[in-house]
C-alpha cells in the first residue's frame, strides 16, 4: 500500500496540479465571476464571439404532401430521375424552383424576425470539472471553469400555404393527371464567429490569481489538453507572461478585460 499511495503522490507532484491557490479567498472570487452568465457571455465576446455574425440558407425538401385531383393519394414520383421518366423529373425539377422561390420569401422574413429579437448563445457552466485520463479513467486534475456554448445554430421549418400544380405523365390517363404539391424547408440560421464546431464548443479555464511559472502552468495546460477538447483560456490579473502563454495557443484574459476591478 505505501508503493501505491507513493505513487499517487508521485503523480500529482509530476503534474504540478496543486499550485497552493485553490484555496486562496481570490481564488474562489475569482471563480464565482466567471459563473455569472452575464460576464461569461462578455468572456465569449472577447474570444471571438460576434452577436451580428449569423447567416442563412434556405434548404429545399421534398414536399410534405401532394394528392391527385381526383382523390388518389400518391407518393413521391414513382421512379423519379429514372431514364424512363424524364419528363417527370423535367416537370419536378421546374416545382422545385417554384417552390425555392416561395420558400425564399418567407425565409427572409422569418431571418429579420430572428435578428430583431437577437440570440445569445446557451451557456451551461460547469466548475471543477474533473479531467480523466487512459482507459481506467484516472482523475489528473480539475478544471476551474468549463463553459459549453451551444444555441450558435438554428432551424426553423417553412411550409408556404401555396399549391403548385405537378403534372405526373407517369400516371397517364384518359384524365389530366396533376397532382398538387405543398412545397416546404428550413432555413438554417448559423452564427460561424467563434470558428468551431457548432454542435461541440467547449471553453476552458484556469484562474490563476498569481502565476508563480510559466512552465509549470503551460505543463499543467498541455497535460489537459492531451485529455480533453475545447479551447483554453487563463484567466488571471498577472499578466507577466501573457505574450508568452499566447505564442502557444492558450487565452490570456484578465479581470480587467471583463470589466472587474480586483
Amino acid at each position: 500500500m505505501t508503493g501505491e499511495k507513493d505513487r499517487y503522490k508521485t503523480h500529482e507532484q509530476l503534474w504540478k496540479l496543486e499550485d497552493g491557490e485553490l484555496s486562496t479567498p481570490k481564488h474562489d472570487e475569482m471563480v464565482l465571476q466567471l459563473m455569472n452568465p452575464r460576464i461569461a457571455l462578455n468572456l465569449l465576446k472577447i474570444i471571438g464571439y460576434d452577436e451580428k455574425c449569423w447567416l442563412s440558407e434556405i434548404v429545399n425538401m421534398y414536399p410534405k404532401n401532394y394528392e391527385h385531383v381526383y382523390g388518389r393519394s400518391s407518393g413521391y414520383p414513382v421512379n423519379y430521375g429514372s431514364e424512363c421518366c424524364p419528363d417527370i423529373k423535367k416537370e419536378f425539377d421546374l416545382f422545385l424552383q417554384s417552390a425555392h422561390s416561395s420558400l425564399h420569401g418567407l425565409g427572409e422574413e422569418i431571418f429579420k424576425e430572428f435578428l430583431i429579437k437577437g440570440y445569445d448563445p446557451r451557456i451551461e457552466i460547469g466548475c471543477e470539472v474533473p479531467i480523466h485520463s487512459g482507459q481506467n479513467k484516472f482523475i489528473i486534475g480539475y478544471l476551474d471553469i468549463r463553459y459549453n456554448v451551444g444555441a450558435l445554430y438554428k432551424s426553423f421549418p417553412i411550409e408556404p400555404n401555396e399549391l403548385y400544380e405537378f403534372h405526373d405523365d407517369w400516371y397517364k390517363s384518359s384524365e389530366s393527371g396533376i397532382i398538387t404539391v405543398i412545397p416546404r424547408g428550413k432555413l438554417e440560421v448559423v452564427n460561424p464567429s467563434l470558428s468551431y464546431d457548432v454542435s461541440d464548443i467547449v471553453i476552458n479555464i484556469e484562474v490563476k490569481p498569481k502565476i508563480k511559472s510559466f512552465g509549470e502552468t503551460l505543463r499543467q495546460i498541455n497535460t489537459y489538453r492531451a485529455c480533453v477538447k475545447g479551447t483554453f483560456v487563463i484567466y488571471s490579473p498577472d499578466t507577466r507572461f501573457k505574450a508568452a502563454f499566447e505564442s502557444q495557443g492558450v487565452k490570456f484574459i484578465t479581470p480587467s478585460d471583463l470589466g472587474i476591478k480586483m
